[in-house]
């Protein structure tokens, strides 16, 4: 009969999809626990009551599990099946949390969990425990207003999977559907896998269970609680379904039979019936042939039944182990061996087992394990997330594809990485990149700050042994910069003979410093070489190639071989800025190609000379307070008609409103001083309000103090600060768009790089003039100054004020005439204070003998003026006499090598002044040589000011490669005990 009922189960499913025994599986949890002997015998736990079909959960029911054959049936068709139902009618007590249906196993307290919660809005959910994750992933729908409490409701759970990695849930409560979540696969929960065994996973009812506790306990009733695979969704959420109350026993299936059974009576019934028969159809397709083979064994056993009594070949074992073996007496070989085994191939009498890793299933990045029967693939490497699929057939092998996808490491916690660092994600694991500049350590663990440059700690300084290590950032950060006398990027230095920064050959570097210089014996910074023929222009006889020498060419620079100069200036027509006007000086203060003598808007500020209040300063506005004529801007009385602009002490401030008075001595007068009484001769003033930051509590006027403020130059209101300092100000201490490592001073963003261009004349002689006025010319953007005439004395001073500060250049005589005195000047307050560094070449007694009689000396002086008359006789003879002079100079210090200077021969000088600790100091190079040092001198005299150079009687003086820079630090080699 068992033969036959497989026979007649398909065709009954032809003219009937009301049942579906055949190729669908169903398990009624509640029919298992009551005992039916259609299902497993298991008695029910004590505590548990029941009427009809209906269980009532109390608090005091213990564990509800499900058998281990149930269980483990459970998992095959989960793992064999793309979707689930779960169906049950249920009836909650108010306000309770519980549990519906539940796993548990392997090395995890929860897989799987469906619940419940009555409360004051009812919420419907499922938990579950991803594949490869311990972290465990909830979806909830509601609030389940369609809930009626302690009254039957219907609640079903369609999952099914949409891909690899998803799965989509639908909920419906009284067959209206409440929600759709689409969540990671949940099927592949309980994939087959060394970790989870059937045995190792328990499934329980009513309960959620943890060891030896019980958690979230149901409490209520419930009936007919199912697992359905491959079934219809719509037979279970019907609307006409939803009849309530059950209180008949088995009124649910009669029911539903009876709903299904009543004809289709719309077009959309009978195609929607067909779609279903068709599927069925597809699906018995290898059920049919089985059971076609085993049909043709009865019809043979009844034609050959007089041979029912030979011998049975069957008990020879002649089939394969596990495979069905017919006696067929008639046939050659007396017997019919039935299919192999599912997941291997054969004629029944041999079968071998089906390689399903031939259909590469499983990742390259995996290994696939075959079984027999079956397979499963390993899970994903570290540093890899997917699924861990396994199955029986080649069907399954081949529509089963394992993607094992990157785990990006860097989105949680900067994987790891110190914050200083950035995290980069790679395949399967992440990088962190090094510790920034001024940290050392691993930066996968931490990233400790060092200082460089550390006197203390030879292993600070990367730098070469010829060059200098400068701490940056206070010393989080370094730059290298090769010795006087050598060049390179200061990780390698070579040999440079003329101090111009290139080496004489070229070395082993990249930066441009590293190339060889194009005129090693001569100083040209600027590697100049017009004609572009190696050799740079200030040792090339004929710069521009035309073959007139640089001493005769009117236009040494452009190649002019017709030489002509409309204008007689002796600047040729093809290089002259104004070729129609005499203009030797050849200035253009706006930088338009346009010469000042001919530029109708010197200041390029939109408006012409004549109408302009100040032709040589931009001032679009044209303020003028005083209505003098002369604008704000370069008025040096802006409040007091003064249109003669006399300034007879050269301190920039007009004879008609100077007071020389000068409360704090820092060298700004009180009428012009915006910290009257606290000394700051550098004036900065962050927040333009007229109160210098000296003063000022607040000096960026951010409403944060200074010493709370952590950037009190630039106004931040937030204090952002993701390193070291605020973020507005990193880097870039005044906010003036320089960065501070090139910063002429970090402090007062009206001073960004050097620059000689507003340069102030004095004239330091009697009013008689002895020789002629210094003449003075700036070019190269303010970094070289030149003066031309054999002049009676003066100085050229900048308009930048300071106070500690380092200033270096390169100074010589571009001539072989005369041999009087070249030098520079700082601290400059007035014409009659300030400190000079004065040169001569050889000695020589001043011609002139009143008010005394002057001598001279070759060598080096240092001198501080402190002038009680002013310009005139007496300072002019002081500063040409090798002593001291009362009320006029003092000898602060001399060179005892007395060394003169030579033509045309470059000296580089440093000067290092400290006003605060009251330290001046300045070194010597010819060439790679120091020949001389001031050593340390302390002066506290003057206490800041402004910059310059100084001349007396000698022409052609150049000035160049010019830097300066704000510094209040003192130098490290400075002997703290020595200068107490």
């Amino acid at each position: 009969m068992a033969r036959f009922t497989w026979l007649v189960c398909p065709l009954l499913l032809i003219f009937s999809w009301l049942t579906f025994t055949c190729y669908s599986f169903e398990v009624n949890l509640f029919s298992i626990f009551r005992g039916d002997p259609g299902y497993y015998n298991v008695e029910l736990d004590s505590g548990i009551n029941h009427r009809s079909d209906a269980f009532k959960f109390t608090p005091h029911v213990r564990k509800l599990r499900v058998p281990f054959a149930i269980s483990s049936e459970i998992i095959t068709q989960m793992d064999a099946h793309d979707s689930l139902i779960l169906a049950v009618y249920l009836k909650i007590a108010p306000y309770n949390y519980g549990t519906l249906f539940s796993a548990s196993g392997g090395h995890k307290d929860m897989l799987f969990d469906v619940w419940v919660n009555s409360g004051v809005y009812p919420v419907l959910g499922v938990r579950y425990s991803p594949v490869n994750s311990s972290r465990v992933e909830t979806v909830t729908f509601g609030p389940v207003m369609d809930l009626r409490l302690k009254s039957w409701n219907k609640v079903v759970l369609h999952i099914y999977r949409i891909g690899l990695f998803q799965s989509v849930i639908d909920a419906y409560v009284n067959c209206e559907k409440i929600g759709r979540q689409i969540t990671r696969s949940v099927l592949d929960l309980f994939a087959y896998s060394k970790k989870f065994k059937p045995k190792k996973i328990e499934f329980r009812v009513a309960q959620k269970g943890y060891k030896k506790k019980i958690l979230s306990r149901y409490l209520g009733s419930m009936q007919d609680l199912r697992l359905i695979f491959k079934r219809n969704i719509d037979s279970f959420v019907n609307k006409d379904l939803c009849k309530f109350p059950f209180e008949e026993k088995n009124e649910f299936l009669r029911f539903h039979h009876r709903a299904l059974a009543e004809p289709v009576r719309s077009a959309y019934g009978n195609e929607h019936a067909m779609s279903e028969l068709i599927s069925m159809i597809k699906d018995l397709r290898y059920d049919l042939t089985v059971q076609t083979a085993e049909l043709k064994y009865v019809r043979e056993l009844v034609e050959g039944c007089e041979l029912c009594r030979v011998t049975d070949f069957c008990s020879m074992k002649p089939c394969f182990p596990g495979v069905q073996c017919f006696n067929a007496p008639k046939s050659k070989d007396g017997f019919y061996c039935g299919h192999c085994p599912f997941g291997s191939k054969g004629d029944g009498v041999h079968c071998e087992d089906i390689d399903e890793c031939a259909y590469h299933p499983c990742s390259v990045l995996s290994t696939c394990i075959n079984k027999s029967p079956g397979y499963t693939c390993e899970a994903c490497p570290e540093g890899y997330v997917g699924p861990i699929p396994s199955g029986i057939g080649e069907a399954h092998a081949a529509k089963t594809k394992q993607v094992c996808a990157d785990v990006d490491e860097c989105q949680m916690d900067n994987g790891g990485c110190d914050n200083l660092v950035k995290c980069i994600n790679t395949p399967g694991s992440y990088e962190c990149e090094p510790c920034p500049p001024g940290y050392e350590g691993d930066s996968t663990v931490k990233c400790r700050s060092k200082k460089y440059c550390d006197a203390q700690n030879p292993k600070s300084n990367p730098c070469n042994s010829y060059a200098t290590c400068i701490p940056l950032n206070d010393g989080k950060d370094y730059k290298c910069e090769c010795s006087i006398n050598f060049a390179g990027n200061g990780y390698i230095c070579g040999y440079d003979r003329d101090a111009d920064g290139y080496p004489d050959k070229t070395i082993k570097c990249k930066e441009k410093h590293c190339k060889k210089d194009n005129c090693p014996q001569k100083y040209n910074p600027d590697q100049k070489d017009q004609d572009n023929d190696g050799l740079g222009d200030v040792c090339d006889v004929d710069i521009d190639n035309d073959r007139i020498y640089n001493e005769q060419d009117n236009c040494p620079w452009i190649s002019n071989r017709d030489q002509l100069d409309y204008d007689k200036d002796g600047v040729g027509n093809l290089c002259d800025n104004c070729p129609g006007v005499k203009n030797s000086k050849q200035e253009d203060y706006d930088d338009d190609g346009e010469g000042d003598d001919c530029d109708r808007d010197t200041d390029g500020d939109g408006i012409g000379n004549n109408d302009d209040n100040c032709p040589v300063l931009y001032n679009k506005k044209q303020n003028d307070s005083d209505s003098d004529g002369v604008g704000d801007l370069c008025d040096n009385c802006p409040l007091n008609s003064n249109p003669s602009q006399d300034d007879s002490d050269g301190d920039l401030i007009g004879d008609f409103c100077d007071t020389n008075v000068d409360s704090d001595g820092d060298g700004v007068e009180d009428t012009i001083d915006n910290c009257a009484f606290v000394i700051n001769p550098e004036q900065r003033d962050a927040d333009d309000d007229g109160l210098g930051d000296a003063c000022d509590e607040d000096d960026d006027n951010d409403s944060i103090i200074d010493d709370s403020d952590n950037c009190p130059l630039v106004a931040n209101d937030d204090q952002k600060d993701n390193k070291n300092s605020g973020d507005v100000c990193e880097d870039d201490w005044d906010g003036d768009g320089v960065p501070d490592e090139i910063d002429a001073s970090e402090k007062n963003y009206k001073i960004t790089a050097t620059d000689f261009r507003r340069i102030q004349e004095v004239h330091l002689g009697t009013k008689n003039k002895i020789e002629a006025t210094p003449v003075w010319v700036v070019s190269k953007q303010g970094t070289e100054v030149r003066q031309t005439a054999n002049s009676d004395p003066g100085v050229a001073v900048g308009r930048a004020r300071f106070a500690g500060v380092d200033f270096n250049g390169t100074m010589l005589v571009d001539s072989t005439h005369d041999n009087d005195f070249i030098g520079f000047v700082f601290s400059y307050q007035n014409s009659s204070s300030f400190y000079v560094l004065t040169w001569k070449k050889e000695e020589q007694t001043y011609w002139i003998g009143n008010p005394f009689r002057a001598v001279g000396v070759t060598g080096l002086r240092l001198k501080k003026v402190r002038s009680k008359l002013g310009p005139g006789h007496g300072l002019r003879n002081a500063l040409w006499h090798k002593d001291s002079v009362p009320n006029e100079t003092e000898l602060l210090w001399y060179d005892n090598n007395q060394v003169g200077w030579e033509s045309h021969v470059r000296y580089r000088w440093q000067l290092i002044h400290r006003p605060e600790h009251g330290l001046i100091r300045i070194k010597f190079y010819k060439g790679r040589r120091q020949f001389a040092d001031t050593g340390d001198i302390r002066d506290k005299t003057y206490l800041g000011g402004r910059i310059g150079f100084f001349v007396l009687s000698q022409s052609e003086v150049v000035w160049t490669d010019l830097s300066y820079r704000a510094n209040d630090d003192l130098p490290d080699d400075f002997d703290y005990a020595k200068n107490k």
